[in-house]
């Protein structure tokens, strides 16, 4: 996901100095966005305090900044040249989403990208995986038509959208083909990638 983020991102925009990581749970995903993005600053974002709590013993506190998320608070700062939100939205109540995007809006810059990636509710292998983890036992899947609208309404300007993850581990070897597939809704996920770009309201 992220060198297929990066690759992309530097088609369209310089290298990011703020990134927020939008539900970043124990921060699995940070180690590779500040090895291949090498932004000044992350942003570990969450609504677990547990969890950032883990965060902040990972990582020196110099570069990656914790922020517990509250989505009802006031506006947000404009501070971040780019947000990453990995499977998170399926596990937000339909009710709060709205909220959750505006908070991702508000917090990115102008011109700043939005890398929105989620289950895939097309591809059978997903609702198998998602079956079996108890954590998913409540998720509500996100279609790409869906996420795109939500996108929209709340402002961002939706630049492509992509699947991914066609084949299983076991069959890795084959995943250098999946570039030839990412119009396709086959994978397991897909990313929407949207900027928020003057004019956006």
């Amino acid at each position: 996901r992220i060198h297929f983020m990066h690759k992309i991102r530097s088609l369209h925009a310089k290298k990011p100095k703020v990134i927020m990581d939008f539900g970043c749970g124990t921060g699995g995903n940070i180690k590779y966005l500040l090895n291949v993005f090498k932004p000044e600053k992350l942003i570990a974002a969450d609504i677990s305090s547990k969890s950032l709590e883990i965060v902040s013993k990972k990582f020196e506190k110099s570069v990656v900044e914790v922020k517990k998320i509250e989505t009802n608070s006031e506006q947000q700062t404009s501070y971040c040249d780019m947000v990453y939100c990995n499977g998170v939205f399926h596990h937000i109540p339909l009710s709060d989403r709205k909220m959750a995007m505006n908070y991702i809006f508000s917090s990115l810059k102008e011109g700043g990208s939005f890398f929105f990636w989620e289950n895939n509710p097309w591809n059978l292998g997903t609702h198998w995986v998602m079956s079996r983890i108890p954590f998913d036992k409540n998720a509500i899947k996100i279609f790409p038509r869906t996420a795109k609208g939500m996108m929209e309404s709340n402002g961002f300007d939706i630049q492509q959208v992509r699947f991914l993850f066609i084949f299983p581990r076991f069959l890795k070897y084959l995943r250098f083909l999946e570039i030839l597939f990412v119009k396709i809704p086959l994978g397991a996920q897909y990313l929407v990638f949207a900027k928020k770009n003057n004019g956006s309201q």
